[in-house]
C-alpha cells in the first residue's frame, strides 16, 4: 500500500485512513510505503502528517512487528527549490 499524496486535513480524513489501514491489514497487507515529503505540499501541512497517523495506527493496533514500513529520505524541501537530508533516526 502506497500512502502518500492523499491529503489528510481533518479528523474525518484521519479516521478514514485508519479504517483503510485496518482493511488492508485484515486482507493480509503488510507493506506500507510513504514519505514525509508527500504531505508537505498540501497547504497547512509541514510534512510528516501521514507518518504520524500511521505511527499512531501501528501503536494502537500493536501490529508494528507485522508491518514493513518503507520511506524515502532527502526529498523534504527545507525551502522552495532546495532539499535537505536529515539522517537523525534513519536506520541502515
Amino acid at each position: 500500500m502506497e500512502r502518500g499524496q492523499y491529503p489528510i486535513v481533518d479528523l474525518e480524513g484521519i479516521e478514514r485512513l485508519k479504517k483503510m489501514l485496518d482493511a488492508y491489514a485484515e486482507a493480509g497487507g503488510n507493506f506500507i510505503d510513504t514519505a514525509d515529503a508527500y504531505s508537505q505540499w498540501v497547504e497547512g501541512n509541514s510534512g510528516g502528517e501521514s507518518e504520524t497517523i500511521i505511527g499512531e495506527w501501528l501503536s494502537a493496533r500493536g501490529n508494528r512487528e507485522d508491518v514493513v514500513l518503507a520511506t524515502k529520505v532527502g526529498a523534504h524541501a527545507a525551502a522552495p527549490g532546495t532539499a535537505s537530508v536529515v539522517s537523525e533516526g534513519v536506520a541502515e
